[in-house]
């Protein structure tokens, strides 16, 4: 059995801003050389000292002022604040990323009006995390969930090729890239899908990646996508053919064990609709046992109903994509309290 120990080189103490608390810090002569602070931003110490000022890749940041040196290049979006200022003024509630945008697109039986918990709670957080600006929740598809079924069965496994050979993804590239292009080129673009929605997201990250040229996406761009729950198999043609893109890919990190929708795209359309017909009829099926994908005590449903559920998912998506700021768990305490303020409301 190995034994790590831990070595702290620095200690600092911030104020909410960024500003480093005085007398409240210390580094240790080992640690030279070490340039990041707050936020995890590379510092630049060498005009204004040092901890004075931060590099976060779009624009520099000056922490004893709470501003930044140039505007928000999506200034226009909040017309009632400062473009110079940082976390919309802030920032115990807001986190000012690099402008890295993230597109969720939800599960089948998706209703704004009537959220199960796992989406919810992921909307929430997420768009408390990064911003409204920098969230978007995509929900493309037919009216009805067996021609969402369909669909799924028909292009979880093979890439489309041809926009004009598909509706669902042709919407779906279309307001992806155009709300993409009102950011600075060269930003990272993250997909996240769940069940269902994970495989439109699959579809768009795949068609982005592969025509960047035609859709005026820059090579400089990075391009991953998250799948939670996923249809999707990875010894699928779509699994393969996203990863020889350059896509990343995030995937067993958010699959549920036991939870038989998981890959049941599998390698082709007709692998598919068998896997679908099994989950949805597993007592006429010798390959799938236990709840129908249809009752509510089937693992994959649970899962809709179980908030836990949607930070674990947030926590990886994070961290595999380093996207600076507040983890799900942070939030998640957040959102208990406004829960608890709400019950005392009552």
């Amino acid at each position: 059995m190995k034994r790590w120990r831990n070595t702290t080189y620095e200690n600092i103490n911030y104020y909410p801003f960024g500003m480093v608390m005085p007398g409240r810090s210390w580094k240790a002569a080992s640690a030279d050389g070490y340039r990041f602070g707050f936020g995890g931003k590379e510092g630049d110490g060498e005009i204004k000292g040092e901890n004075n000022s931060y590099d976060f890749g779009a624009r520099i940041y000056d922490p004893r002022l709470g501003k930044w040196f140039s505007i928000d290049p999506l200034f226009k979006d909040y017309p009632a604040h400062s473009p110079y200022s940082y976390a919309l003024n802030n920032p115990i509630v807001n986190i000012d990323k690099d402008g890295k945008k993230v597109y969720f697109f939800p599960g089948l039986k998706y209703d704004p009006n009537n959220l199960k918990k796992f989406t919810k709670t992921f909307i929430r957080v997420m768009s408390g995390a990064l911003g409204k600006k920098d969230f978007s929740t995509v929900t493309v598809g037919h009216r009805n969930v067996p021609q969402n079924l369909q669909w799924q069965a028909d292009h979880g496994s093979i890439p489309i090729s041809n926009l004009k050979d598909d509706k669902v993804l042709r919407k779906s590239v279309k307001f992806v890239t155009d709300d993409f292009h009102k950011c600075n080129q060269g930003e990272p673009l993250n997909l996240v899908g769940s069940s269902y929605g994970s495989v439109v997201a699959a579809q768009t990250a795949l068609y982005i990646a592969k025509n960047r040229d035609n859709l005026k996406i820059s090579s400089e761009t990075e391009i991953s996508v998250t799948l939670i729950t996923s249809a999707v198999s990875k010894t699928s043609p779509l699994y393969k053919a996203l990863i020889n893109a350059g896509v990343t890919v995030i995937y067993d990190e958010v699959q549920d064990e036991g939870d038989n929708v998981t890959g049941i795209a599998g390698n082709t359309p007709e692998e598919g609709a068998q896997n679908t017909v099994g989950i949805t009829l597993p007592w006429l099926s010798k390959k799938y046992s236990g709840p129908s994908i249809l009752s509510d005590e089937h693992i994959h449903n649970q899962r809709a109903d179980d908030p836990e559920k949607a930070y674990n998912a947030i926590d990886v998506m994070l961290s595999d994509n380093e996207l600076e700021g507040q983890t799900a768990s942070d939030h998640a305490t957040l959102e208990i309290f406004e829960d608890q303020q709400e019950e005392g409301a009552k």
